[in-house]
């Protein structure tokens, strides 16, 4: 680990700056060398149950991918077909509006046949005040 003359208390053991380990807290080399190979194991152990974790992941992962881009490939179809259905709409209908007299508005029983009703008024001649 790190350092020669401080110790942290997680540190059970230290390298020399030869890279030996050296006596520390009162442990032989020996009890050293079992505590890694024990800290060794603990973590492959570790590493394979984190390794099936990853892979299960990674199978419900792609498994949502492929239904995503399904989903996906349906939607954009549905979304041609509204796309063409509006055109046909509006296609048809507008002529269907433009044609339409304020009979329809106000019931058949009135004789005037304006073709448009602007909403607000007629442009042009806006609200003035009267002193100018």
């Amino acid at each position: 680990m790190v350092g020669d003359k401080k110790f942290h208390s997680f540190q059970v053991w230290r390298e020399n700056p030869s890279g030996k380990a050296t006596y520390v807290y009162g442990l032989t080399l020996k009890q050293i060398k079992s505590i890694r190979t024990k800290s060794d194991e603990n973590l492959t152990a570790e590493n394979i149950e984190l390794q099936a974790q990853l892979d299960a992941a990674k199978k419900v992962i792609n498994e949502l991918e492929q239904r995503a881009m399904t989903k996906g490939a349906t939607l954009a179809e549905e979304n041609a077909k509204l796309k063409e259905d509006q055109q046909w709409y509006i296609h048809t209908l507008r002529p269907l509006l433009k044609r339409q007299t304020n009979e329809f508005i106000t019931g058949s029983s009135q004789s005037i046949k304006a073709t448009l009703i602007p909403i607000g008024g007629m442009h042009g001649f806006r609200r003035k005040s009267k002193r100018r």
